[in-house]
Parts: C-alpha cells; sequence; structure tokens
C-alpha cells in the first residue's frame, strides 16, 4: 500500500520539476497591439471610434431597459400607470442613456491625443 500511495506524489513531484525547468515561452508583451508604420494612426482612431460607438450603443440599450422596467413597474402600481407616468419613466431612462453615453467623446478624443493629426489626415505620406 505504501508504494500505491507514494506513486502519486513522485508524478505530482516530477510535473513541478519540469515546469520549473522549463522555461515559459509566454511573453508579457504577446498581449501588445501591432500595427504597421503606415497604419498605426488611423487603426488607433478607428479603435477609439468603435471603442465609442459601442458606449453609444450599450447606453441607449440601459436606457431602453429602464423605460422598459419603469413602465412595467408603473403598470402594476395603477392602471393605465404605464401611459399616466411616461413622462417620468422618459425622464429616467434619458438620464440613465445621458450618463453612459456621456464618456464616447472622450474615447474618440483619447484616440486621437495619442496621434499625430497629419499622419490621421494623409498629409505628407503617401496612402497607395
Amino acid at each position: 500500500m505504501n508504494q500505491v500511495q507514494s506513486a502519486p506524489k513522485a508524478a505530482a513531484q516530477s510535473k513541478d520539476a519540469e515546469s520549473d525547468a522549463a522555461p515559459s515561452t509566454e511573453n508579457k508583451s504577446s498581449n501588445k497591439r501591432r500595427y504597421s508604420k503606415r497604419w498605426k494612426s488611423i487603426q488607433r482612431v478607428e479603435r477609439g471610434a468603435t471603442k465609442a460607438a459601442h458606449r453609444l450603443t450599450k447606453a441607449v440599450t440601459a436606457g431602453v431597459d429602464v423605460w422598459m422596467k419603469e413602465r412595467d413597474k408603473s403598470g402594476n402600481h395603477r392602471r393605465d400607470g404605464g401611459v399616466k407616468d411616461a413622462r417620468k419613466n422618459l425622464r429616467k431612462a434619458i438620464r440613465k442613456t445621458v450618463r453612459e453615453a456621456s464618456e464616447a467623446p472622450a474615447d474618440v478624443f483619447d484616440a486621437l491625443s495619442r496621434v499625430r493629426l497629419p499622419e490621421v489626415l494623409g498629409l505628407g505620406r503617401r496612402w497607395f
């Protein structure tokens, strides 16, 4: 029985020894975005614009979700509550949408601040 119990321990120890001995091929910089020099500026601006569009889409979705939740809550409280409280519900939905969408312009301008404008506009470089 001693031999049976010691075999898994030996296997676990050999696995640890192998993992310590073998150098890791994973490089931390492999997650870094790679761009060619020619298209780097445009890709960074496009990434910021896409991020802003995604943020706006999420904000509108959140606003519609608030609208539906508040409409249903109003409808459950009283007859025709969804219609009678429409103004209040719309105010809450717009507040949520604007709050979440307010960061979208910052995404675009952050991307623009990291590049030189002449490069983005193609001045001084050939596009083809």
